[in-house]
């Protein structure tokens, strides 16, 4: 639904390197980066390796694109993107997941704790009272 919204922008999509990919992402140009953490390996080095290689990966994939802004729905392997993201001066912006009905994501605590979106959008209104930053404009996805 997001990607019919978007009609008519050039689109690039990011997934972990541990993804499916489904027959619609075909048409479109598909990066891989490395995944964050799993829940059988969940150990900090383990964790710190990954984040570097995908901070690393996610530089050069950026760099070969020149985004006009990058979207991330929920996922923790926009972390490191995001990061490069905002240094490369794009704007940012980071949807949470609509099963986060009560609090937000790990993911989305980070990237709100450290500011790497420009844009925060939550799904569910409640998640947006009393927190400035959070915007709610609606079901997203």
């Amino acid at each position: 639904m997001l990607l019919k919204q978007l009609g008519g922008v050039e689109l690039a999509l990011v997934l972990s390197a541990d993804s499916v990919v489904s027959p619609w992402m075909t048409a479109y140009p598909l990066y891989r980066v490395a995944p964050l953490g799993t829940r059988a390996r969940r150990s900090r080095i383990h964790t710190a390796r990954q984040f570097a290689r995908n901070l690393w990966q996610s530089f050069w994939m950026l760099r070969r694109v020149r985004p006009d802004y990058v979207v991330c729905i929920g996922s923790s392997i926009c972390v490191p993107g995001f990061v490069v993201a905002r240094l490369m001066g794009a704007p940012r912006v980071y949807i949470e997941s609509i099963t986060r009905t009560d609090a937000l994501s790990a993911t989305g605590l980070l990237v709100e704790r450290l500011h790497l979106a420009s844009r925060f959008y939550v799904q569910w209104p409640a998640q947006a009272e009393g927190h400035p930053a959070r915007r709610y404009a609606g079901c997203v996805l």
